[in-house]
């Protein structure tokens, strides 16, 4: 039988010479009680835990193991069987053995002569019988591609568990085979691992790391889930599969076949329950097992086993404990109504209220057109963050850890998909609710961060009660910078989002009217390129780093120049539609009788005549043309024109953002001298569309 050893567990012991870990009580000599059946197993090593690890009082008796990937000699068997078998006075005292093989050619040879080798000189008169049960269940294979038959894979432990609990329990072992015949019958498994440095994936690999049945390029997990589903229980021609009955009993079994980690395996779990919910919907009950069980040495993947229609003894011979030591994970059997009723993975409510502490009793309440601008600068900020991803990807792979696009870019999709939802009439409460929309789908510190600096804004602004639209937003994202440098313990010169946040917020609190807008953007810009400047970071994950970061900017700051940047072009297209709408009651009406009626100051935002609903009917021609010639901001080149046309065309600098009558009282006064005394069309005092957006004087240097 082979020396033994003490293994490293206190109920089992190693037989060295034949690389066999049997059961303590049998090496003892004694025998289990009420036990008339031993299990044994076993194959090549490299799919540890499986085989030796499942070696327990209430499971396999013993497990035989070859090299790698290769399967034990006819002797190793022998002489495990051996160990296992014990003669008795009779029939009913005797020990049998019933051997488990995968089906593999390698297995069937080496178990089937031990077996016809230990039958051949046990006969005395009460011998132990030995019988065997071969597992193939792989639903890759095509039915007629080979006389083998399929593959045996994962789904042989839970042929284990059912034979092992069956035989600990006295049963004989014709009763034990027919139960692993009946399991083996039953279950199908599809594997699935990364190939090419993670290029592509193979599905319907064995556990060796033979050729799959396809190779596909990456695709989603949910998908992955799905199509995996999909080959165990859809009849396909030629094709092997399971039936499952719709109201029947499921066992879904989830293996790590080596490397995969724990975040990704039991997001693929998630993600098959997603399906099996939608698809079979009145399932009488389903179970889980979902573990490191049968792997690949160090394979990235996972294989899906699914044991279908279930008799009631099965079922509860799985759900036995296996006893310690034993690397069986154990069964969790859901609630079958509060999974049926539960949200499935990924989704989220389509209804998100923002926080009751987020609300003021009297909250300041924007005009129509005031809550759409707000609306736009958010809905375009979160595009512009989705089409940086690559590029945000790129820096915080040097600085970081690689997932600032990714992490942005989900955030971002969250919005949009909400944004329909968010009170943009409040600011306080739709701050609120952007804070909490962020805080569902989009992780790590960068989604804290920009949480509080969406809660402290939305604060701010809740205590807001009268003051100019521009003070209330000054406030708000002070109180958000404030409340992030407070948290993230950083300041300017750290290499964080805040090196582009406070130089921003100095240019809101410094700047004059007309250099607001090309003083945020100089300010973010310069932002920026001070952090690509930083030759380490002092706050954040890449203060980790112990590389030199010369050279490339920080994601966090690059992501908020971008969101800036997007807030900055929408607005001031507002700016330029109140402009044209001034342009079109200029020329119909006297500036005196616009004064009267507009005494505070025509441009001033909070009584332009985009609120006014007398002026807004009025001006819509000249709204009209400027949004058929200007629908989206698309940077284009601005079109040729010397300074001295400018002038001709217009000499009181009314078209000029920077000198433009707007905030210019002087050039105010003399805009109506410089007017034709006629009504004209936008377009023929300006046909080369030289004060739409995408050409404005803002960002032409030379006009």
């Amino acid at each position: 039988m082979g020396s033994t050893a003490h293994a490293c567990h206190p109920s089992v012991e190693a037989l060295r010479d034949v690389k066999t870990v049997v059961i303590k009580p049998l090496v003892a000599g004694g025998n289990f009680p009420r036990r008339r059946v031993a299990i044994l197993c076993g194959g090549g090593a490299g799919h540890e835990p499986a085989h030796a690890g499942f070696v327990a009082d209430r499971m396999l008796s013993a497990a035989v193991s070859g090299a790698v990937f290769a399967s034990p000699s006819s002797s190793q068997v022998f002489s495990a069987i051996e160990a296992l078998a014990r003669d008795g006075n009779d029939s009913d005292d005797s020990v049998d053995v019933l051997v488990l093989v995968k089906n593999y050619t390698g297995d069937r040879l080496a178990f089937g002569r031990a077996i016809e080798r230990f039958k051949a000189t046990a006969r005395r008169p009460h011998s132990p019988r030995v019988d065997m049960v071969i597992v193939g269940e792989d639903c890759a294979i095509p039915i007629d591609r080979s006389r083998a038959g399929r593959r045996g894979l994962a789904g042989i432990i839970m042929v284990y568990k059912v034979a092992g609990e069956l035989a600990a329990r006295g049963a004989s072992l014709n009763e034990v085979k027919a139960v692993a015949e009946a399991v083996a019958a039953s279950v199908g498994t599809v594997g699935m691992a990364l190939r090419d440095n993670g290029d592509t994936c193979e599905l319907g690999l064995g556990i060796h790391g033979e050729q799959g049945y396809s190779v596909e390029p990456i695709i989603p997990i949910d998908l992955l889930a799905k199509t995996m589903v999909d080959m165990l229980v859809i009849p396909r021609d030629n094709m092997f599969s399971v039936h499952v009955d719709p109201s029947s009993h499921l066992v879904v079994m989830v293996n790590n076949l080596g490397s995969a980690t724990d975040l990704e395996t039991n997001a693929f779990l998630g993600f098959v329950l997603d399906y099996i919910k939608h698809s079979l919907p009145r399932l009488a009950s389903i179970r889980i097992v979902v573990g490191r069980l049968m792997t690949s040495l160090h394979m990235h993947g996972l294989s899906l086993t699914l044991m279908t229609n279930a008799t009631e003894q099965i079922l509860e011979l799985l759900d036995a404990p296996a006893g310690p030591h034993c690397a069986w994970p154990g069964v969790t059997k859901l609630d079958i109504e509060s999974f049926y009723s539960s949200t499935s993975s990924g989704q989220q409510s389509t209804r998100i209220l923002p926080p009751a502490q987020a609300l003021s009793e009297t909250p300041v309440v924007l005009s129509d057109n005031e809550s759409t601008i707000f609306q736009k600068c958010v809905s375009a900020a979160a595009k512009a963050l989705i089409s940086a991803e690559a590029k945000l990807t790129e820096y915080d792979v040097v600085s970081g850890d690689g997932d600032c696009g990714h992490t942005l870019t989900s955030g971002a999709t969250a919005i949009l998909g909400a944004v329909t939802t968010i009170p943009f009439c409040e600011p306080s409460a739709a701050l609120a609710t952007i804070s909490r929309v962020l805080e569902s789908s989009m992780g790590g510190s960068s989604g804290a961060l920009y949480c509080i600096l969406l809660d402290s804004a939305s604060a701010s602004w809740a205590s807001q009660n009268d003051g100019s639209r521009r003070e209330a937003w000054t406030s708000a994202f002070e109180a958000g910078v404030s409340a992030v440098m407070k948290y993230g313990r950083a300041e300017v010169g750290d290499r964080t989002m805040v090196d582009v946040l406070v130089p921003v917020l100095d240019a809101l609190n410094t700047s004059s009217s007309d250099e607001l807008i090309q003083n945020v953007r100089l300010a973010a810009e310069k932002g920026v390129e001070a952090t690509a400047g930083m030759k380490s970071a002092k706050a954040g994950r890449a203060s980790y780093v112990g590389s030199e970061l010369t050279g490339v900017p920080d994601p966090g700051a690059a992501a908020v120049m971008i969101w800036v940047l997007t807030f900055r072009m929408h607005f001031f297209k507002t700016v330029l539609l109140c402009a044209t709408i001034f342009a079109a009651l200029a020329l119909a009406a006297p500036v005196p009788d616009v004064e009267k009626r507009d005494p505070s100051g025509w441009c001033s935002y909070d009584s332009c005549s985009m609120d006014n609903p007398d002026r807004r009917r009025d001006a819509e021609p000249a709204i009209a043309a400027l949004d058929a010639r200007d629908p989206e901001p698309k940077p284009v080149a601005a079109p040729a024109a010397d300074a001295a046309a400018v002038g001709e065309r217009d000499p009181s600098g009314w078209c000029s953002y920077d000198s433009c009558s707007m905030d210019n009282p002087d050039r105010r006064d003399a805009a109506p001298a410089a007017a034709p005394p006629a009504k004209v069309a936008v377009d023929e005092r300006d046909p080369s569309g030289w004060c739409s957006y995408d050409s404005c004087s803002m960002d032409n240097p030379d006009r």
